[in-house]
């Protein structure tokens, strides 16, 4: 799919947003998250509107790409742009996630922003903490929520 998207530039064919995001897309599949970002900043130069679809499928391609901190500029980008996040975006920012401090300020984010979270979301917390905490400190999803429970930090991200 890059290829072919390259190649519409050489054959002097109008590349626009749709061409762009499955650019962007096919960088996802391919852990590609530098190529993501280039195209986005190509986005740019070109004048063509970045929109929701091209800045989740980047944050993708970092999720993919195992890269959280790219994911989170890419989100802070985003931010900083016309589009809004939405669902979409936080559930791949929140499973490119590699520490649950920045897992649950995206979930604290969401509200804020009132994006509700849905099945996927809390899959994806779920996940991240399960996997991150057992990991780094050997505990599992329930020993993290009777922790973060006192500390108002669960009640403030869920409520």
């Amino acid at each position: 799919a890059l290829s072919l998207f390259r190649s519409m530039q050489q054959l002097r064919l109008q590349r626009d947003v749709i061409a762009f995001n499955a650019a962007i897309a096919a960088c996802s599949k391919g852990e590609q998250w530098e190529v993501a970002l280039q195209l986005l900043v190509d986005m740019k130069h070109l004048k063509l509107e970045q929109d929701d679809i091209s800045w989740n499928a980047a944050i993708s391609a970092c999720r993919n790409g195992e890269n959280w901190t790219a994911a989170l500029q890419f989100l802070s980008g985003m931010m900083q742009s016309t589009v809004q996040p939405n669902v979409i975006t936080y559930n791949a920012a929140l499973n490119a996630c590699q520490y649950w401090e920045h897992a649950l300020q995206l979930l604290i984010e969401m509200k804020q922003h009132h994006t509700p979270p849905d099945a996927i979301t809390c899959s994806a917390m779920g996940k991240s903490f399960s996997s991150i905490l057992a990991r780094e400190r050997g505990e599992d999803f329930s020993s993290f929520v009777s922790r973060a429970a006192p500390m108002g930090l669960w009640s403030l991200a869920v409520d």
